[in-house]
């Protein structure tokens, strides 16, 4: 009674095939998909979702967007000392030209009214911000662009100094490492900034959706799974005394109870080489028939119709003469 129980158990539990005639082994499994975990790369806030649960997407459409105008500005800045340090290499390599002294000596007055200006703003901000006019943010935008403003005028003293003096190779190095930084700054930067544009990574369904409009989201927070369709996999498990007749290749007809009658096409991909839940004594022949050994079929699915989870048949194909 026990070992009747036992057989039927893995039977019902394990899909193990059966046969109707001698060229086709019928056996059913669960539909599969590879799913994709969509996380956050960048800290900030969503602005907005284009995209729910459930739609088809192509690859490479904006599934959401988030609050890049910080990263925008840094992105800015950085490219703005890329454009500098390629300048300041030029510079050194050529050597200073009466020309250049005087359009770095232009460049030394500008960056004085600049800071000028810009130390007045600042101050003025710090008077407002003390009478409640101002609020922190703008006031912090404000000390930021007078740093600037004297971080440029410090460079463009150094820069007329320099012009009147040779450039020595240790300077030219210098220089030349200073550009390779500001360009990885740049492209950090810029990979940020794009970052914040969230893109589907390939076609498929969109299984999940982890987040909602105007939520803060950090590095590796979850923001969609989802589901590459285009080509699902279902995993059935045949006898051993079976086992020899299916090969690598083999045509397989995979039928579901969702759409009657219609019949995916597919093949079989793997076999495994061990048995699987097998019990713990095989004495005799008629035990080992209860080994079964898990199969792997893949199938097209252009119309995403088969989902993962879906019970599905499968008939394979042997071809026998």
């Amino acid at each position: 009674m026990r070992k009747f129980i036992f057989l039927l158990y893995v039977v019902l539990l394990f899909s193990c095939s059966k046969r109707n005639n001698h060229n086709v082994i019928e056996a059913t499994g669960i539909i599969e998909a590879t799913e994709i975990l969509i996380n956050s790369k960048v800290p900030s806030q969503i602005v907005e979702i284009r995209r729910d649960e459930g739609e088809k997407v192509k690859k490479g459409d904006t599934l959401l967007i988030l609050d890049f105008e910080s990263l925008k500005y840094q992105l800015e800045q950085a490219e703005s000392m890329e454009r500098y340090a390629r300048s300041q290499l030029e510079l050194v390599r050529k050597g200073a030209r009466l020309e250049d002294v005087m359009v770095a000596e232009e460049n030394l007055r500008q960056a004085e009214e600049n800071y000028k200006v810009a130390k007045i703003n600042f101050d003025r901000a710090l008077d407002l911000k003390s009478s409640g006019s101002f609020n922190q943010k703008q006031y912090e935008e404000a000390e930021l662009q007078m740093k600037l403003a004297e971080s440029r005028l410090a460079q463009a003293k150094a820069n007329v100094n320099k012009m009147k003096n040779f450039f020595r190779p240790e300077e030219i190095a210098q220089a030349e490492a200073n550009l390779q930084k500001a360009i990885a700054a740049k492209n950090s930067a810029l990979k940020n900034f794009t970052e914040c544009f969230v893109l589907a990574p390939s076609d498929g369904v969109l299984l999940k959706k982890f987040v909602e409009n105007g939520e803060f989201v950090t590095i590796g927070s979850p923001l969609f799974k989802l589901g590459k369709l285009d080509t699902v996999e279902m995993v059935v498990y045949i006898p051993e005394s079976d086992l020899g007749k299916v090969m690598l290749g083999k045509d397989v007809e995979v039928s579901t109870d969702t759409y009657p009658g219609k019949i995916y096409k597919g093949k079989v991909i793997f076999i495994s080489n061990e048995a699987e839940f097998t019990p713990k004594n095989i004495q005799t022949k008629d035990e080992r028939i209860t080994l079964v050994y898990a199969v792997k079929i893949r199938i097209p699915n252009a119309e995403f119709e088969l989902k993962p989870g879906m019970p599905a048949d499968a008939k394979i194909i042997l071809n026998l003469n």
